[in-house]
């Protein structure tokens, strides 16, 4: 709940680097187990210059035992609410034609991405 006239705190693009510090890991070492070549590429991607391909993603994951929306919380709330206004507009284009089966499957699916039921939001 949002209390009026405090600013929402919005989220840093990655946590990397505060879990690869809870870790106790060095760049170098998160680096040989990412199977990374060098290890300026940690340095970046905790310093949100450069996104990791999905393989080091899912490496984030495995090493820290945290979800990606919860690694890259900022990144994940920008996809989140641009796939958010996609699917409204996507919505109303879909609620002006005839209303088959296809649609309206179309339709529910897209109130679960606009409004996700409780519990089902990662980050």
């Amino acid at each position: 709940r949002i209390l009026k006239g405090i600013p929402r705190v919005q989220a840093l693009k990655n946590y990397l680097r505060m879990y690869r510090k809870r870790s106790g890991f060095t760049q170098k070492e998160l680096t040989f187990l990412l199977g990374c070549t060098h290890r300026s590429k940690v340095s970046r991607y905790e310093r949100g210059v450069r996104m990791p391909a999905l393989e080091t993603v899912i490496g984030f994951e495995v090493v820290f035992r945290a979800p990606v929306a919860k690694l890259f919380a900022g990144t994940y709330a920008e996809v989140r609410e641009s796939i958010r206004s996609r699917a409204r507009s996507l919505s109303k284009r879909l609620d002006a034609e005839p209303m088959t089966r296809a649609t309206k499957q179309k339709l529910d699916a897209l109130v679960d991405v606009i409004h996700p039921p409780r519990g089902r939001e990662a980050a």
